[in-house]
């Protein structure tokens, strides 16, 4: 895929904060270098590992006024910063350089900022048999009994969070609050490869068979005791259905930078901050009953003429996603049940 630049200079200072912050990167690019969006995007990997995905399409976004989250706005300046005023490379500020502090607290301030259009009220829907037998019984409450038998096949009494269910939760350095629906964004190992490609380039099934050939067993090879062949690590966000205004790292799963000896190759990662690191604990906006992480929406991907998400082709090829949380998946297992290629066990 031809990469989209524009490496110019800058022209005039901007009018909001936003703007102004991509004035300040697009500044800080060409005093560093003017260094390509690929060329940026292999150095914050190369010093950060590979959780610092920087594509040309998020750093499009930041250099053009777009809202990024905190963590990928501090992989950008860190990384720019990683080249002296010669274009040469340089030891990258550590994450709490004072120099980066600037960043923080505009970025906390555009945060603050920010609005999301109100969504319409949701409508609790009554099942039909359930009012056509209550009207039958005189509108008399249903007894435990007739309830039981009404419960449709594979009722549960515990389901994911319906679409549009909001959440109350503040930012904790300012105390600043927010209503917004929340997602789980999943990101197994290495399908960030969709970085380099478009749907109309190429299909869901040939990404499938170039991933589970690179990364199958990626995993297994490097720790053996922790990962069986096959088994690729699932990286999991909190963010928005539309995948802007909040991208942070979920709680409560493994981090990777923490697998014994990766901060041995990327000295300069740090462990990831997560979405309870920056705001409090969200709340139902309605019933303030707590979230409870393992009910959020998983986000639908997809590959194709409308819908070119990054690590899309999984889902696409497989008509899968991962439960929330999901720690791995094995990817010859799913891959036989989709009927797509697999590689071959290694002996």
């Amino acid at each position: 895929m031809t990469e989209s630049d524009d490496r110019v200079g800058v022209t005039a200072p901007p009018h909001d904060a936003l703007r102004e912050q991509a004035f300040d990167l697009k500044r800080l690019r060409v005093e560093r270098g003017n260094k390509s969006y690929n060329a940026i995007k292999k150095r914050a990997v190369h010093l950060f590992g590979i959780e610092a995905s920087l594509p040309p399409s998020t750093q499009s976004a930041a250099f053009n006024g777009k809202y990024v989250g905190l963590d990928k706005l501090m992989w950008l300046v860190r990384t720019l910063m990683s080249w002296d005023e010669y274009g040469d490379e340089c030891d990258p500020p550590e994450y709490r350089d004072d120099r980066l502090t600037i960043w923080r607290t505009r970025w906390a301030a555009i945060t603050e900022s920010r609005t999301l259009p109100p969504l319409g009220p949701r409508k609790l829907i009554d099942s039909a048999d359930h009012r056509t037998k209550q009207a039958e019984n005189g509108n008399r409450p249903l007894d435990d009994k007739e309830k039981v038998h009404q419960r449709p096949t594979g009722y549960s009494t515990v389901q994911p969070y319906p679409a549009g269910t909001l959440w109350e939760f503040s930012y904790k350095k300012t105390g600043f609050t927010q209503v917004e629906e929340l997602v789980l964004y999943a990101e197994p190992n290495g399908s960030t490869i969709t970085d380099d490609h478009l749907p109309n380039e190429i299909t869901a099934q040939a990404l499938w068979r170039m991933w589970v050939t690179e990364y199958a067993d990626s995993y297994h090879e490097r720790w053996p005791d922790l990962y069986r062949p096959g088994e690729v690590h699932i990286s999991w966000f909190v963010t928005r259905p539309t995948i802007d205004g909040i991208f942070e790292g979920a709680p409560h799963v493994r981090d990777w930078r923490t697998l014994p000896g990766v901060m041995d190759d990327f000295p300069m990662a740090s462990v990831q901050e997560d979405f309870l690191t920056h705001y409090t604990h969200p709340v139902n906006a309605e019933t303030k009953e707590p979230l409870n992480w393992l009910r959020l929406r998983v986000l639908d991907l997809g590959w194709n003429s409308s819908a070119a998400n990054k690590g899309g082709f999984i889902q696409e090829a497989t008509g899968w996603k991962p439960s929330p949380l999901q720690p791995t998946v094995d990817v010859r297992a799913l891959g036989a049940a989709a009927g797509l290629y697999v590689t071959p066990l290694k002996k």
